[in-house]
C-alpha cells in the first residue's frame, strides 16, 4: 500500500513551484531575472541560480554578486530553501524572494520583453511540473530540456544567454 505521506514527484513539484516564481515576479516587473537550473552528477539534486541579467546579458556563471545558488534534493529537509518553506505557493515563494534578496529584484527590474516571453512560453512547456534543466552529467546539448519528463522536448536557448560563458 502506498504512503499516504510520500510524493515520489515532491522533488518536481517544488522545483516547478520555483520556476513559477520566476514567472510572477517577471509580471510584477522583475523581467531580468533569470533561472538556470540542472541537475547534480548523481542526478539526486536540482541545483539553481537566480539573478539579475546585466542589460539584458546573463552574467558569467558563479562570478557575480547578485545571484542566489541552492540545491533541493525533493526531501522532506526544512532548510532546502533557506529563505522560504518547501510547500509554499509560487506567490508565498515571489514574496518571500523580495524580501530576502532585495538587491537582486532590484536589479531585475530592467525590462526584458524577450526573456519574458521565452519564459512564459517555457513555463507554457513544462506542465503540469516539469523541472527545467539546462545541465546534466553527459549532457553536450546546451539547449535546455525537462528531466525526466517530456522525453525529447529541447528549448532555444533563452535570449541573452551565451552558452560559452556558462556551460
Amino acid at each position: 500500500m502506498p504512503d499516504p505521506d510520500h510524493d515520489p514527484m515532491r522533488g518536481h513539484r517544488m522545483a516547478h513551484r520555483l520556476m513559477r516564481m520566476v514567472g510572477l515576479l517577471h509580471a510584477r516587473g522583475h523581467e531580468s531575472l533569470y533561472l538556470y537550473s540542472g541537475m547534480s552528477g548523481s542526478g539526486g539534486s536540482w541545483r539553481y541560480a537566480i539573478g539579475a541579467m546585466d542589460d539584458g546579458v546573463w552574467p558569467r556563471f558563479w562570478r557575480h554578486a547578485l545571484q542566489v545558488f541552492n540545491a533541493m534534493n525533493g526531501g522532506d529537509d526544512p532548510e532546502q530553501i533557506a529563505w522560504a518553506g518547501l510547500d509554499d505557493a509560487p506567490e508565498v515563494l515571489a514574496d518571500r524572494f523580495v524580501a530576502a534578496y532585495p538587491e537582486i529584484a532590484e536589479a531585475a527590474r530592467v525590462p526584458n520583453p524577450a526573456y519574458a516571453a521565452w519564459y512564459r512560453d517555457m513555463l507554457a512547456q513544462s506542465e503540469p511540473f516539469a523541472a527545467l534543466v539546462f545541465y546534466h552529467d553527459y549532457k553536450l546539448n546546451p539547449r535546455p530540456e525537462f528531466w525526466a519528463t517530456h522525453a525529447g522536448v529541447f528549448l532555444e536557448l533563452p535570449p541573452g544567454l551565451d552558452p560559452g560563458r556558462w556551460m
